[in-house]
């Protein structure tokens, strides 16, 4: 590749040679390769000695239906498999398109609505996609989103004001997981086998028939444990962001209050965009904080702000179909051609035109051939929105040592984009 210098005047950045850029991005990267990619982490799941991470700290007993109960005669006409937002919105435009909802289940492991936003009840969560994008129906619902990036609790109180508004409230099927599926031709339905497993009693197994199912299950509830060494040695309290213990820290999902840390040392480890939401959270409670980092993330400005019903509906909500062409002029953004000229959202998604990468529009390579040449192309237009924010760490962080080892060295589409 030749050296390509971008100039960057207008913006008050100087100029910046790709190709040495490009060459500190490789040498980062291979400081952070292992040879034992995802054998670092131990799978909770097949080893019992880990079991407690997987704890659902948010159940409620008293409130999970009988698996056996809610198939009277083992069978439904429509099943959802999964009960986060996406499961949500599959279930809602079944009842639209005229299914009973008495006719329909959802099954999910976890004892309530909201997918990773039920297991993710950490201090600070809240969504990095702008809330009249993210929430689903809104148009159908009128409900006006608190604050331009919607707080985790907003977002579990929406999905189960979803439920309850089309009749699906009490359709779902909790601590229950689907773990087999077979197409029987001759009923032209669906044998599935489920397991439900609810606190306290001993799993409950059952055969039922569907004659459709959807499985819009996420990949997103799932604790991923690091490997260390020693680490059931550990004699103060342990637990996953993914299943934060309030009893340990004080507060809880709707008061980040953490009292029970003063005077304690904490430790979190990872920097991705779960810890930068709860960092600040921590840091506000603790005696000292210790944040673990193996690779800095890329953090630009959030601009959240509180939602003003008034604009939302003169701005926002203007016409039929809005939410439609809001979302889709989102993911328009995302390109190295020439985007809409209007910015209906205007975040740091949509100045990030490098992640087309992610949002698949049409002007990615054809062949394989194609791909290098893609990839410097995305990189040159990349850049100069990662100067700007590792111009920003500099800025923000007054010990130049610690700015330094806070720089994001990696272009937009291999890292995550938290926005503060």
């Amino acid at each position: 590749m030749s050296s390509t210098t971008l100039e960057y005047e207008d913006q008050g950045l100087s100029p910046v040679d790709l190709l040495q850029v490009e060459k500190k991005y490789g040498e980062e990267r291979a400081k952070r390769l292992r040879d034992d990619a995802n054998d670092q982490f131990v799978e909770i799941s097949l080893n019992s000695k880990f079991s407690s991470f997987l704890h659902d700290p948010w159940i409620d007993p008293a409130s999970i239906k009988d698996a056996a109960a809610m198939f009277p005669e083992n069978r439904c006409h429509v099943l959802v498999l999964g009960a986060g937002l996406g499961g949500l919105v599959y279930a809602v435009r079944m009842v639209q398109a005229g299914v009973d909802p008495a006719d329909i289940r959802i099954v999910d492991t976890a004892g309530g609505f909201g997918g990773t936003w039920y297991w993710n009840q950490y201090p600070g969560l809240s969504c990095d996609i702008e809330s009249y994008c993210y929430l689903p129906l809104l148009e159908e619902t009128g409900y006006v989103p608190k604050h331009r990036y919607a707080h985790g609790d907003e977002i579990r109180h929406y999905a189960n004001l979803l439920m309850e508004k089309w009749g699906l409230a009490d359709k779902a099927v909790f601590q229950t997981k689907a773990e087999k599926m077979v197409w029987e031709e001759e009923g032209k339905e669906w044998e599935v086998e489920l397991i439900q497993r609810r606190s306290g009693e001993q799993p409950l197994t059952l055969t039922i028939r569907a004659q459709f199912v959807a499985t819009v299950n996420g990949v997103l509830n799932w604790p991923k444990l690091p490997g260390i060494p020693g680490i059931l040695d550990f004699k103060s309290d342990i637990f996953h962001t993914a299943r934060w213990n309030y009893d340990i820290t004080g507060g809880s999902p709707t008061d980040p209050a953490l009292s029970k840390l003063k005077g304690k040392r904490v430790a979190i480890i990872g920097t991705g965009a779960t810890a930068i939401q709860i960092v600040p959270q921590l840091a506000r409670w603790a005696e000292h904080l210790y944040v673990v980092q193996r690779t800095p993330s890329g953090v630009d400005a959030r601009e959240q702000k509180e939602t003003d019903p008034d604009w939302f509906r003169k701005e926002v909500a203007t016409s039929p179909g809005w939410q439609r062409e809001r979302m889709r002029n989102f993911h328009q953004h995302f390109t190295t051609e020439t985007p809409p000229a209007v910015n209906l959202v205007d975040d740091g998604w949509t100045r990030a035109p490098s992640l087309v990468v992610i949002a698949g529009n049409a002007d990615g390579p054809k062949t394989m051939e194609e791909v290098p040449s893609y990839m410097q192309k995305l990189h040159a237009v990349d850049l100069h929105r990662q100067e700007k924010i590792r111009k920003r760490v500099h800025r923000e962080v007054e010990n130049p040592l610690v700015a330094k080892n806070l720089q994001p060295w990696y272009p937009t589409v291999s890292g995550s984009i938290p926005l503060l």
